[in-house]
């Protein structure tokens, strides 16, 4: 140890740190003790320190070799006062701040067995410092507040986005906001619909977070939306409404579609294709057919077969039938409330303005569909026929495949054939007393997703590839904002040069 301190002596010696002189060099090191002493009191206030800089260290190649002596020692601002670390030449020891060789306190660096001291040297910048100084005064009250309830509040956050997330991927929304939009429509329509798809929501996630699916996927709501289905189509046909037993329904049924969600995911991984909502069709579908003889479980559907008296009750009503396009994207949810559907396509908007165009383009496909087959005007107004057209007419427009001018005119294909769809499957199942869910927006997507390998201009995006639509086609800033003026055709220009006259 004795020689390492004549090492540095002599090194510091000839830098014209230290002389030969004791007593120079006593003054010295007892203005770098108490200088050491000041920076070691200000770094023990802790919870005042901003920690993030973004000014550098700067060593003089000089103090190089002695920077592991003064390791973590930086700038620090606090309450508006600037210090800053001491600054050494070859000749001069200079303090920059409001350090000065009067105070000092004992600290492990400044022992007597240690009178040697080097620092790292660092500019300090003022302008810089007072806008750190700032920073610190607008975060230290949420900083105190996340680390005395942190591992309260990050927990719940995590939990809050599930929820919503989930809500939103029922319309290929894997955005929280949209989910506030579409949550807040559930609740204008039926606050018993909205807890029953938070209640089936949760059940769904909980149940595959047992179930060892990997937390980014329940994350982003992939193991949430089929429980939104079920567990708003239960609170809607399941009476009455607030019974212990309707709650029973929900959570046995959204652990059924968890289990079907992910024995389908096994078995479509190879097509590279996505399960959609058919969990929440086949789990639904079951508990309500194994109901319909039930002394606690009563099934309330009004969705019979019409006789010819009701088939013939056409009308045509201009506020109704523009009614029925938002109705027909809340229909999604169950809800025939135009507010609510208003409310739900703006969230669509929100997270994707492709994927709201087409929701609006297919519940009017779906509406013009149920007056061109002559079917009662009530169940068209009412949306009944639009949102399996909205369904079908998003996820082809662009979500699960690029979209271009021919992606486009299939998306409308698609919802006129989910339109016909539903029609068979909507009589089906309406002899039996059980409503047909999504199944036409299944069926019919599944026929024009199949279609991915055999159609030229079908460029499929890969399954954990897909964001948005306009994610999809790599549109940033003002191009993602307003999409469809971004997919015009361009004119090209001329680059023929004609001779002077």
């Amino acid at each position: 140890m004795d020689e390492l301190d004549e090492s540095i002596g002599r090194e510091l010696e000839d830098l014209g740190i230290m002389t030969s002189e004791p007593s120079k060099n006593e003054a010295k090191d007892k203005t770098i003790d108490a200088m050491l002493n000041e920076i070691r009191s200000i770094e023990d206030q802790s919870d005042q320190f901003n920690k993030s800089s973004d000014d550098h260290v700067v060593i003089s190649d000089e103090l190089r070799p002695f920077h592991h002596l003064s390791e973590g020692l930086i700038n620090r601002n606090v309450g508006g006062d600037e210090f800053s670390l001491v600054e050494i030449d070859k000749t001069v020891i200079e303090s920059n701040g409001s350090i000065t060789s009067s105070q000092s306190s004992s600290s492990p660096t400044s022992s007597p067995d240690n009178p040697k001291k080097i620092f790292l040297s660092k500019k300090f910048d003022s302008e810089k410092g007072e806008k750190k100084t700032k920073k610190v005064h607008k975060s230290k009250w949420m900083a105190r507040i996340l680390d005395r309830f942190g591992f309260i509040l990050f927990p719940l956050f995590t939990i809050i986005q599930v929820l919503l997330r989930g809500l939103g991927q029922v319309v290929f929304c894997n955005n929280a906001i949209s989910g506030i939009f579409i949550l807040v429509g559930l609740f204008v329509q039926d606050p018993m619909l909205a807890s029953g798809s938070l209640v089936a929501v949760a059940t769904n996630s909980l149940t595959a977070t047992i179930l060892g699916i990997p937390k980014d996927l329940i994350k982003a709501g992939l193991h949430g939306y089929n429980g939104v289905l079920v567990g708003a189509a239960l609170a809607t046909f399941l009476v009455p409404k607030w019974q212990a037993t309707t709650f029973v329904g929900i959570i046995f049924s959204s652990i059924v579609a968890t289990c079907i969600h992910i024995a389908m995911v096994g078995f479509l991984t190879p097509y590279s294709l996505p399960v959609l909502t058919m969990p929440f069709n086949l789990s639904v579908v079951i508990f309500l057919f194994g109901c319909l003889d039930s002394n606690y479980f009563h099934v309330e559907f009004k969705g019979r077969i019409p006789d010819v008296t009701e088939a013939n009750d056409i009308y045509f009503n201009v506020g109704e039938t523009f009614l029925a396009i938002p109705r027909g994207v809340g229909q999604v949810y169950l809800c025939d409330n135009y507010i609510a559907g208003l409310l739900i396509l703006f969230g669509i908007f929100v997270n994707s303005r492709i994927s709201g165009f087409f929701a609006i383009v297919g519940s009017t496909l779906g509406m013009l569909y149920g007056y061109a087959i002559g079917v009662a005007s009530s169940s068209i107004t009412s949306g009944l026929w639009g949102f399996n057209p909205v369904l079908a007419s998003m996820a082809v427009g662009g979500f699960f495949f690029k979209l271009n001018l021919a992606t486009g005119l299939l998306a409308i294909l698609a919802g006129l054939t989910s339109s016909m769809l539903f029609a068979m499957w909507r009589n089906f199942f309406s002899v039996w007393g059980v409503p047909s869910g999504t199944f036409g927006f299944c069926t019919g997507a599944y026929i024009f997703l199949f279609m991915k390998d055999n159609i030229p201009f079908l460029h499929a995006v890969p399954l954990g590839d897909i964001t948005t639509p306009e994610g999809n086609l790599g549109l940033k800033g003002w191009r993602a904002l307003f999409p469809l003026l971004a997919l015009l055709p361009t004119v090209p220009t001329s680059t023929k040069q004609f001779p002077p006259p």
